[in-house]
């Protein structure tokens, strides 16, 4: 394959299709790229089927079995799209000879599962020195009155200097702990 045959970079998808709910219906995420690089249709710059945020399951089968109607969003080094978790896009095949660079973020609504489980993989020692606004963003928080907790508590207790998970303290009171 030269340059000029590439592929798209990915598969048509959405974003939050993971969440098994019928279509149509409200989007349970929403998904941001902020572009380090310029965004064109030679370069592969993601593209969207306008629109189908609104379709249903069968809808959305149909398109991703034949896609038609993709527009690539072109944007300038530093500019942001926003979009529904609901709309169907891919990555559009770079034709060009420079990359096309960016960060992909995807938000969801707090009773959501996330994609990436950003407390276990950032380390408590960093996150401890962390505003609580970042905390929250990075899963320390609850959605009430408990959604979200850790062994039956607020997950930022976990960042307190000695912490010790209190279901190791019930191993240990029932004679498991080692």
């Amino acid at each position: 394959m030269t340059l000029k045959e590439k592929k798209p970079s990915a598969s048509i998808h959405t974003d939050d299709g993971f969440y098994k709910l019928t279509r149509p219906r409200k989007a349970v995420s929403v998904s941001t790229i902020w572009a380090l690089d310029a965004f064109t249709a030679e370069n592969g710059g993601t593209e969207v089927i306008e629109g189908s945020h609104l379709w249903s399951d069968e809808q959305v089968s149909q398109a991703c079995d034949s896609p038609t109607n993709l527009k690539p969003i072109e944007m300038d080094a530093g500019s942001l799209v926003i979009f529904a978790g609901t709309m169907l896009h891919r990555g559009g095949g770079n034709n060009s000879s420079t990359m096309r660079r960016a960060f992909s973020n995807q938000y969801c609504e707090p009773w959501g599962r996330q994609q990436e489980s950003f407390m276990v993989s950032v380390p408590r020692e960093r996150v401890s020195l962390m505003s609580n606004v970042v905390q929250e963003l990075l899963g320390y928080s609850i959605y009430a009155p408990f959604m979200g907790q850790l062994a039956g508590r607020h997950p930022q207790k976990s960042l307190a200097e000695g912490y010790v998970n209190s279901l190791i303290v019930d191993d240990e009171e029932i004679g498991l702990g080692s």
